[in-house]
Order: structure tokens, then sequence, then C-alpha cells
């Protein structure tokens, strides 16, 4: 949410639904935009701005309606922690190994199998949202994009860039599902491989 003017005339007082307020008990030039993470429906419904002059008076009050979108779902069903390949060898494993966390710069999962890793890296800092991200090579080096590829040493199977990777939230675990993806395959460049897997935070 942001108000239309940045200035430091004011202090913002924000409120909405769920209990949530944001206050500003100091003139802030940064007071006039304002985000809440990882919203529940909860959070849908109308948040109120009072800006209040240094010496107490209203000077303003506004108000806006947010709607909640559930983030889509994959349309593949795939089993908790496995994953279907096009060939034998890369993907088609059950995950033993699940690792969900933040690191530098990056929320990090991986899904470890007999013999194979897959590895997929979503930019950004603090936790990750529920949505829809696409791939862009290792690292995903831009917001909204995720680094995806598999490993089975001494080979390393990147997805190809611009590919949907959904993320949900179900009973408080994070989802990361996707379907049919293509990697490219550094034993067979003309035949890329197609995957589709889903990971579910422990």
């Amino acid at each position: 949410m942001k108000a239309p003017d940045q200035t430091m005339e004011y202090k913002y007082r924000w409120t909405g639904p769920d209990g949530w307020t944001q206050h500003y008990t100091y003139m802030s030039s940064e007071a006039n935009q304002q985000e809440r993470l990882n919203v529940t429906a909860a959070a849908a419904g109308e948040y109120k701005l009072v800006l209040v002059t240094a010496d107490g008076c209203v000077e303003y009050v506004g108000s806006t309606i947010v709607e909640v979108i559930p983030a889509p779902v994959a349309p593949c069903t795939v089993a908790a922690n496995t994953s279907t390949s096009s060939v034998v060898g890369v993907g088609g494993q059950a995950f033993t190994s699940r690792y969900f966390a933040q690191e530098s710069g990056h929320y990090m999962v991986t899904a470890g199998a007999v013999g194979e890793s897959m590895v997929l890296s979503f930019h950004g800092n603090g936790e990750l949202v529920p949505g829809v991200y696409k791939t862009n090579g290792y690292w995903g080096l831009e917001y909204g994009k995720v680094g995806l590829y598999i490993n089975v040493s001494p080979y390393e199977f990147v997805a190809h860039p611009d590919q949907t990777v959904y993320v949900n939230k179900v009973n408080n675990k994070l989802e990361v599902s996707f379907c049919s993806l293509k990697f490219n395959n550094p034993l067979s460049p003309a035949n890329p491989i197609t995957i589709s897997a889903k990971i579910v935070q422990n």
C-alpha cells in the first residue's frame, strides 16, 4: 500500500484487518509505503491511513480495500517429496532429505535423493512467499526468479529459463512444485530432460 505523497510533514497511522497497525510516533519519509508479508485471507479488507500533523491535528483520512488472492497451485499431481522424469538416472526419485532456509541473498530449498540433489535458489532476503516464480539459471538473480538445477555428480542439469515454479503454504508448511520443466542434458544436448516434482517442508 502506498500513500500518494511521500512527506516529512505528517505522522502516519495505518490500521487494517486482523489487528494490523503501523503507527509512526515520528516524522518519516518512508512511512507512506507499507507491506505485509506472508498474509492469509484474514488480511483482506479495509486498510485506513490517518495523517497527523506535528501538533496532533488530523490532516487526512483515507482508506482502500485489499483483496488477498491465494497463490495458484501446480497444474499436475506429483506425490509429496518425489519427482518424475522422462529419463532414468536424473529425477524420478523419492527425496530422503529436505532443506528449507534463508541464506545470504537467497531462500534455499534442497531435496536430496540417492545419488542426486535438487537445488532451488529463490532470490531475495526473508521468508519464501507463496506465489509463482520463473526459472533463471543456477541462482535466480532477480526478484521473482528461482535458480533450479539437479546435481548428479559429476554433472549438473539446469532448468531452462522462464519456466514456472509454484510455491504454496499448506498447514503452515511450504510446498514447492513444478510440472514438466525442461532441463539441459549435458550427456545428450539435443535431448532435454522433462521433470516434475513436489517438495514439502519438514
